[in-house]
């Protein structure tokens, strides 16, 4: 009697992961939201905490959230920091979207003294992630940049919550860019 034929095991997706496994130059798309971490590869007392931290809050999130470190070694890199307009990493930045430019939707969080707080990150992070999640404020943000009312933009951004005015965060969308708290 033949060997019944057995299918091969297909590869693993991100799709299935929480945490991306190794430093990413592209985001998946299928993930309600993403955080990426950009190190800088000079700072591992500040670095390694904050991504062991992150990777744990990927896990616990599950699909809601895919968790990626940027490669920094990748010429993506540069386009990266160009689209979020961010200085010398580290940067945390929470989106909506895998692409990341001028018409995207991001958090970026790039203060030393903040990502090295872990207390306030894990309390500042879900925050600002639920926001994403629910969406309501990302539809309130886009609409206000789009329609150039800076104003309205800011005052959304206010009612993020409490924890949010003692972090000094920028939100950007469409070129954009408005700084919180601090």
């Amino acid at each position: 009697m033949p060997e019944p034929r057995t299918r091969p095991k297909p590869e693993p997706t991100f799709q299935t992961e929480a945490v991306a496994p190794s430093p990413v130059t592209v985001l998946p798309a299928g993930y309600p939201a993403y955080c990426i971490f950009v190190p800088s590869g000079m700072n591992q007392s500040l670095e390694a905490p904050l991504w062991t931290t992150l990777q744990g809050w990927g896990q616990d999130l599950g699909q809601n959230l895919l968790v990626a470190q940027w490669s920094i070694g990748d010429p993506s890199y540069v386009k990266l920091i160009s689209a979020i307009g961010a200085g010398p990493a580290p940067v945390v930045i929470l989106t909506d979207s895998p692409n990341i430019g001028p018409q995207s939707m991001f958090v970026r969080i790039s203060d030393p003294r903040v990502l090295g707080d872990l207390d306030t990150i894990k309390q500042a992070l879900p925050l600002i992630l639920n926001r994403i999640l629910l969406g309501d404020d990302a539809a309130a943000v886009k609409a206000a940049t789009q329609a150039q009312r800076v104003n309205d933009l800011k005052a959304t951004l206010r009612e993020v919550g409490g924890i949010l005015s003692k972090l000094k965060i920028s939100f950007s969308y469409g070129g954009v860019t408005v700084s919180v708290g601090g």
